[in-house]
């Protein structure tokens, strides 16, 4: 499972790649007890673990660092909350795939 791969968030001068994998759903899963599935909008504090996890598994498939705990990876995100929302709602629901579209020919 590949979802959002090769899409990124960017959050202040710091740029996350993002991926959804089985990892990002085990670690989502273990680190808040419940299951994806459970998930509602409006929870702020389930949507940052689940970006949490998303970074990490991005980082990891870009083998990238990714040495920050939740506590650090919230302090990045504290003062860009509103930037961090919009830019992760666009990557998770652009069109575009990660991949660069071919046109038509003409």
């Amino acid at each position: 499972m590949k979802l959002l791969e090769g899409k990124e968030i960017k959050v202040a001068k710091n740029a996350f790649p993002i991926r959804i994998s089985v990892r990002a759903i085990i670690e989502y899963e273990n680190l808040t007890g419940e299951s994806l599935s459970d998930m509602r909008g409006g929870q702020t504090e389930k949507l940052m673990k689940f970006f949490y996890v998303i970074a990490k598994a991005g980082a990891r498939s870009e083998k990238k660092e990714f040495d920050y705990s939740y506590e650090e990876f919230l302090d990045l995100i504290d003062d860009h909350y509103l930037d961090f929302i919009t830019n992760l709602y666009e990557a998770v629901f652009s069109a575009d795939d990660g991949e660069k579209k071919k046109s038509p020919r003409t």
